[in-house]
């Protein structure tokens, strides 16, 4: 389905006939299902420069027959970044409620807390929208109970839900309100639901609310209350492939490791687990124990498994050699060091070179400081740095099929001093393909100033975003 920005232009196309007294142009003539391919390929965002709905109006505006076939496309998924817009739709499917019928998507998540619209007016869309399958919500966003029942309860074909970050008071009064209705029955058809950052909502509701999803496929409540009760809940029918339980500080390891290894929902499908936790937690929600209680019983489905800051130690590394052939994406835990991690990615007969104390990025050396601060010293000190990753590469022989399959690893939640040690690592060799994304820390990429230099010596480039920092091979 293509997706569409609702212009403010749109207010001008009415649903009254065009009337043009001339013959049908050969184009009219072709069969509906004709027509129809043609504005869906209008209707395609292949410039995102460009207005997108521009030519589908122009189809509106040639003929009744063009404009019969290309009013649904229009209306089919709406999304507006300004608030003014939505109203001006609001306008046209209350005069028009044929057109309310067409609307699919309805996508508010760009317009911010300046541009918030009244509980009443989204209660009134909703109504005129019945056969609505997509509802985003845009953050801090207030959910009156009717608005929520409506949601929940009265949208028969609603597949996807997200009410990320809609969590004022008023919102997680209202879904405790109306939640506390044990007789409540929630629409069966669900089968995406985003209630991150809904750090309000009481678990006891989120457990009615996830009991009542027979169908769920893509479950986010990162940052929520959910805990081992709710999750269990969840109808043996529902095939997750996708499930984020990301910083739930009310959620135990053991009940985790427990739901991994024993619901029906995630033993056949679950492809994506995020189970990460606060590195801040004095004790983290996943201990040595959980972790290897979570790896043994990792469904063979999973492709991205995500345990950045649990408890995790070489005890654990046969385990995590076991999934290396299964994985494509891996974020590990805080105990291992980074000659664990490289060995993940060397065959059984292959040895790693040892790091010479001179190559060692631990020690803090006086000439190191100065080299930082001499410009001809920093570069015989970057071309040092560089000859040693270059012959330590060398050393290691390219396998002719990898036993492995991890294309990106996340070591963002390793000690520093492990994170530090990337600049001789054997990761950044041939030899470790597939992997193409190393994922280090804020701190680390701050504290060496040759990891540029040095990664892009060896056929790597690094990418900061601010706040996250990505190896990539060239």
């Amino acid at each position: 389905m293509s997706s569409s920005i609702y212009q403010s232009k749109m207010a001008a196309v009415h649903v009254e006939d065009i009337t043009h007294i001339r013959e049908k142009a050969p184009l009219e003539n072709l069969p509906a299902e004709i027509l129809r391919l043609g504005a869906e390929s209008l209707a395609e965002n292949t410039n995102p420069y460009t207005d997108i709905q521009h030519d589908l109006i122009t189809c509106l505006l040639t003929s009744q027959r063009l404009k019969d076939t290309a009013m649904p496309l229009v209306y089919r998924n709406v999304k507006f970044s300004k608030a003014s817009t939505f109203q001006k739709f609001l306008v046209q499917i209350t005069k028009y409620p044929e057109l309310g019928r067409h609307v699919q998507s309805l996508d508010l998540s760009e317009l911010g807390t300046s541009q918030a619209i009244a509980t009443a007016d989204l209660l009134q869309c909703l109504n005129l929208t019945p056969l609505l399958r997509s509802f985003l919500a845009f953050p801090e966003l207030e959910l009156s109970s009717q608005v929520l029942q409506t949601l929940f309860c009265s949208l028969p074909q609603l597949q996807t839900l997200n009410l990320r970050s809609c969590n004022s008071q008023e919102s997680a009064s209202a879904f405790e309100s109306l939640f506390a209705n044990a007789d409540l029955a929630i629409s069966t058809s669900i089968t995406e639901l985003n209630l991150s950052n809904c750090s309000g909502f009481p678990e006891n509701a989120l457990q009615r609310v996830l009991s009542q999803l027979p169908k769920l496929q893509i479950l986010d409540v990162s940052r929520t209350t959910v805990d081992g009760e709710a999750l269990q809940s969840i109808p043996a029918s529902a095939r997750l492939t996708h499930l984020n339980v990301q910083h739930c500080t009310q959620l135990r390891g053991r009940a985790v490791a427990r739901f991994i290894a024993s619901h029906p929902s995630v033993q056949s499908s679950l492809v994506s687990f995020n189970a990460e936790t606060k590195a801040t937690l004095e004790d983290a929600v996943l201990d040595e124990e959980d972790v290897s209680k979570l790896l043994a019983s990792i469904p063979k489905t999973v492709k991205m498994l995500n345990l950045k800051h649990s408890i995790m130690t070489p005890d654990h590394l046969p385990l995590l050699q076991a999934l290396s052939n299964q994985l494509d994406e891996l974020s590990v835990g805080s105990d291992l060091r980074l000659e664990d991690i490289e060995s993940l990615f060397l065959t059984p007969t292959t040895s790693a070179p040892a790091v010479s104390t001179a190559e060692s990025p631990s020690e803090v050396r006086p000439e190191a400081i100065k080299a930082s601060t001499d410009p001809i010293l920093k570069s015989m000190s970057q071309a040092v740095a560089i000859c040693n990753i270059r012959q330590r590469l060398l050393s290691i022989d390219v396998p002719g099929t990898p036993l492995w399959s991890l294309k990106s690893i996340d070591i963002s939640g390793m000690h520093i001093f492990q994170q530090r040690k990337i600049l001789t690592s054997l990761l950044l060799g041939d030899h470790s393909l597939p992997l193409t994304r190393i994922a280090i820390g804020e701190e680390v990429y701050l504290m060496c100033k040759d990891l540029k230099r040095v990664c892009g010596a060896v056929g790597w480039r690094v990418e900061w975003d601010g706040r996250a920092c990505e190896i990539l091979r060239d």
